[in-house]
C-alpha cells in the first residue's frame, strides 16, 4: 500500500491467489478513488474512478469447472459482507492469459480499456471498449471494440466478443467458455473460439 486516505487507495505489486494457489490477478500499480455517497445511498462500498497499469490477469479451470479468477473473488454464502463496486476502471498495458479446458491457450498483450466490476457473493465484471494484441495458434493480430462479461453465477461465466485488425476484412471473433457444473448441470467444460463472426459496434454478448 503506497497510499491510502480518505480520498483513496493506490496499490504497488497487488496480487489476486485463487484457492487453488494460481496467481489469477498480478497488478503494477492500482489507483482507485473512494466513493463513500454510495455507501449511504445503496450500502456498496464503491471505488471509481479506478486505474489499472500493467500486470497480468489468468483465466484458468478452477473448481467444478468454474474459472479459477472468480473463484478467488467470490464471498461465501455464509459470510457477511459490502459489496465493493470498482467503476469505471481504466486498465492499461496489462496481458490476459485464457487456458480453459476445449481450446489451446490463448494470450492477448497490451489489452487496455474499460472495465466495470461488482464484487460480492457472486462476482460480475463488465468489458467495454477494450483494445490489444491477440496471439492464437495461426494468428497474431491487433482487436478493437472488445466487450464482453465475466459472471459468477451462469452456466457461460465467460462470453467475449471482440473485432480482429485484418487489413482485407474485419472479422469478429467469439470467446465463450461453457461450464455446466456451475449452475448444477450435468456435461463437459469446454473453451470455443468462433472466427468469422458478425460483432456490431454495440454487441455486449
Amino acid at each position: 500500500v503506497s497510499r491510502l486516505d480518505f480520498d483513496g487507495i493506490e496499490l504497488q505489486g497487488f496480487e489476486v491467489v485463487a484457492p487453488s494457489g494460481t496467481v489469477v490477478i498480478h497488478v503494477d500499480r492500482l489507483d482507485a478513488e473512494f466513493g463513500f455517497l454510495e455507501l449511504v445511498r445503496t450500502g456498496h462500498f464503491l471505488l471509481t474512478p479506478c486505474t489499472l497499469d500493467g500486470g497480468t490477469m489468468r483465466l484458468t479451470r478452477g473448481p467444478r469447472d468454474q474459472i479459477d479468477l472468480i473463484d478467488a473473488l467470490e464471498v461465501p454464502e455464509d459470510r457477511m459482507m459490502l459489496v465493493v463496486d470498482a467503476d469505471d476502471i481504466r486498465m492499461r498495458g496489462v496481458t490476459v492469459y485464457f487456458d480453459l479446458p476445449g481450446a489451446p491457450p490463448v494470450q492477448m498483450a497490451d489489452v487496455s480499456g474499460l472495465v466495470d466490476m461488482s464484487l460480492g457473493h457472486t462476482f460480475t465484471a463488465r468489458f467495454d471498449g477494450v483494445r490489444g494484441y491477440v496471439n492464437l495458434p495461426v494468428l497474431h493480430v491487433g482487436f478493437e471494440h472488445l466487450s464482453g462479461r465475466l459472471r459468477g453465477d451462469a452456466r457461460e461465466p465467460l462470453r467475449v466478443v471482440m473485432v480482429l485488425d485484418l487489413e482485407v476484412v474485419h472479422p469478429g471473433m467469439r470467446i465463450h467458455y461453457l461450464a455446466p457444473r456451475v449452475v448444477g448441470d450435468d456435461g463437459a467444460a469446454g473453451l470455443s473460439i468462433d472466427l468469422g463472426v458478425d460483432v456490431d459496434d454495440g454487441d455486449s454478448s
